[in-house]
């Protein structure tokens, strides 16, 4: 789970922001929305708002540019300090993450410049009491250019230990190398290493082109959550009935041309896995063998009903670009059944009728998830207090030197019965465009051009 991200100095946000998922104590709302961890409740949700450049999508770069520096070990780290400041290109990003995982509260700081890492640290916090314990530090010496390491007494309790972590500071770690990455592959940190699962795993990304795929995979291996899909699905008014998988030989599906991948599709499925994705065209498709080696392509179909009540197939590309895209964002759901999974949708409404996303939105906080759902909108039509708390709804804007400050809406403490669409658009919470100069500027060229 995620309690709070913050970071300074990358892209739009100059000074440090603090987004978090803490609730607002003083809101009964929607008490089906907090999740009960040991020491604290988080949110279940946030929906992050903005005008046209005001940042909001930096916020989702900012987790990613994180996740991928602490995963990728091919990661760029590129400078990416915000430009309008006359310090930002040459000073380091700072970013830093606060989560729930294995029972236990992490703080994970990385500050990152070009060229690499500058300083990275790991605690274990007490987010009720404000305590914490340094588990690693570790910070690029200034004036040598070395990489001084420090980590706590449980994990370097003997000279052997303590050894060891001089020789990872010395000749093993680089400035490209997170040590949160090193110490997953070695037991001496005992189950220390495994908070590198969290970034692997429980952090899932979806950008504005993405094609999440994993409908196909879902339907084949779960079923049950193939009628969690089927059921939302059912719900949208979309003209379709259901999605299935409709099952062929690999021959009649991919033809003659992908004849030659069979050896390679046969060794990928022979002890490793039951099924693998093989691309073809637009189609969200999985191959499978049998105990004689023949190969099966399943791939995903939607089912609508003739005239004369009889079932017709149509395949992905055949769906308008709304179905396609939820097509694409159910998966999420699958996601949210995992427990401590945080799921980053930017743009979520990309290509959808508002109509259509609210009840989609509506539809996903209504399950039983385990899991968080943050995303970036520019639909006012979920700005609904009979669908999000106050505090799950967030608002990014620039101020007037061109840096980000995000802020939610639970500050303003707005009435229960507040019309808040229509108090955002009119500038009350911030974080709207700039449309009375755009107005003002379109009055003038009318008049010019009537002159």
């Amino acid at each position: 789970m995620l309690l709070r991200f913050a970071v300074s100095n990358f892209l739009s946000f100059a000074e440090e922001i603090d987004f978090n998922l803490f609730p607002y104590d003083r809101l009964k709302t929607h008490q089906d929305h907090l999740y009960e961890t040991p020491k604290v409740k988080l949110l279940k949700a946030a929906a992050v708002y903005g005008g046209n450049g005001a940042g909001k999508s930096n916020l989702i770069k900012a987790l990613k540019y994180l996740h991928l520096a602490v995963v990728d070990p091919e990661f760029d780290f590129f400078q990416a300090g915000h430009r309008l400041n006359d310090t930002g290109l040459g000073s380091a990003s700072c970013f830093e993450i606060e989560f729930f995982f294995g029972e236990r509260y992490y703080s994970y700081l990385l500050r990152t410049a070009f060229g690499g890492i500058e300083e990275e640290s790991l605690y274990e916090i007490d987010p009720k009491e404000d305590g914490q314990v340094v588990l690693f530090s570790r910070t690029r010496n200034a004036e040598t250019g070395k990489i001084d390491l420090s980590v706590s007494e449980r994990y370097a309790k003997t000279e052997k230990d303590k050894l060891l972590v001089q020789v990872y500071a010395e000749g093993v770690l680089t400035d490209q190398m997170p040590f949160l990455r090193l110490i997953s592959e070695k037991e001496q940190f005992g189950d220390l290493g495994s908070v590198y699962e969290y970034f692997v795993r429980n952090l899932h990304f979806v950008f504005p082109n993405d094609t999440i795929g994993g409908i196909a995979s879902a339907l084949y291996l779960h079923p049950e959550i193939g009628e969690i899909i089927n059921n939302l699905f059912a719900q949208l008014d979309t003209g379709a009935k259901k999605v299935e998988l409709r099952t062929t030989t690999f021959e009649a599906y991919y033809g003659i041309e992908y004849q030659h991948l069979k050896p390679m599709v046969l060794s990928t499925l022979e002890g490793v896995q039951d099924y693998m994705y093989l691309p073809h065209e637009t189609d969200d498709v999985i191959v499978t063998k049998n105990e004689k080696d023949q190969l099966f392509a399943h791939r995903v179909m939607l089912v609508h009903e003739t005239t004369g009540g009889e079932d017709c197939f149509f395949e992905f590309d055949q769906e308008s670009d709304g179905t396609q895209r939820i097509l694409e964002l159910l998966p999420i759901v699958i996601y949210l059944t995992v427990p401590g999974m945080v799921v980053f949708v930017d743009e979520i409404g990309r290509s959808l009728h508002p109509k259509l996303l609210k009840s989609l939105i509506r539809l996903i906080l209504d399950q039983q998830l385990e899991g968080q759902l943050i995303f970036t909108t520019h639909d006012v039509n979920l700005l609904d207090l009979s669908l999000f708390r106050q505090d799950e709804i967030w608002f990014v804007e620039k101020n007037h030197v061109g840096g980000s400050r995000a802020y939610p809406m639970s500050d303003f403490k707005p009435r229960y019965d507040l019309d808040i669409r229509k108090g955002y658009l009119s500038g009350r919470f911030g974080a709207v465009p700039a449309l009375d100069q755009l107005a003002n500027a379109q009055l003038k060229l009318e008049y010019a051009t009537e002159e």
